[in-house]
């Protein structure tokens, strides 16, 4: 009996030795987890940093690349033009009056007007009209970087030829928002008034052959 008591201690203490040893080689494999899983996320953070680091490279890259003139530049516009000799477009010419150039977004911009002849075609009959209007455009006059483009917004005002009286007695705008870039540097209304309708004296429009014209100009 006494042996058999003591063989009973011995394999009791052997189990306790053995559960020990297992509990240290399982807090060892955690720790190495911990570790491995810090080191990762070290990884992750340092690789992200890098990308975050590269991507500002990048943009100072790009900004760089820009003219300087178009840093801390107006982003919109509003032009107030008197456009004098206008009974030049009362025929259909290739004249264009134009305003003095404005800085937006680094660039000149200028107000333009011009006889727009424009024909067309009957549904039924297919007979052509040709109808004359006043065009009134905006137009990019700085020479834009390979790759510049521009959205523009713009709405047009023709004043009665009242001028102290700033209500608008035509109003016009582009319903779309047009891409100003080196292909397509102008646009505008081509149709904003018909001719006759300019020149007719009882609309008072124009006065000492002059006419007075507001556009806000807004860039994105």
């Amino acid at each position: 009996r006494k042996a058999a008591a003591a063989e009973a201690k011995a394999a009791a203490k052997a189990a306790k030795a053995a559960a020990k040893v297992a509990a240290n080689v399982a807090a060892a494999a955690a720790n190495a987890a911990v570790a491995d899983a810090a080191a990762t996320h070290a990884a992750d953070a340092t690789t992200q940093t890098n990308v975050q680091q590269s991507s500002v490279v990048e943009i100072r890259q790009a900004i760089a690349t820009l003219p300087s003139s178009m840093n801390n530049e107006a982003i919109s516009h509003t032009f107030q033009v008197c456009f004098s000799n206008i009974s030049q477009l009362r025929r259909e010419t290739t004249v264009r009056l134009k305003s003095k150039p404005s800085r937006v977004v680094g660039m000149d911009w200028i107000v333009e007007l011009e006889h727009c002849a424009i024909t067309a075609e009957s549904f039924w009959t297919k007979s052509k009209t040709t109808n004359h209007y006043l065009g009134v455009f905006v137009r990019c006059t700085s020479s834009m970087p390979v790759g510049w483009s521009c959205a523009g917004r713009f709405h047009f005002s023709l004043h009665h030829e009242n001028w102290d009286d700033y209500r608008a007695y035509k109003e016009g705008s582009d319903s779309t928002t047009p891409l100003f870039n080196a292909k397509y540097p102008s646009w505008g209304i081509p149709q904003f008034m018909a001719i006759e309708t300019l020149f007719n004296s009882a609309n008072g429009y124009v006065k000492n052959d002059a006419i007075f014209l507001t556009v806000k100009f807004n860039t994105f």
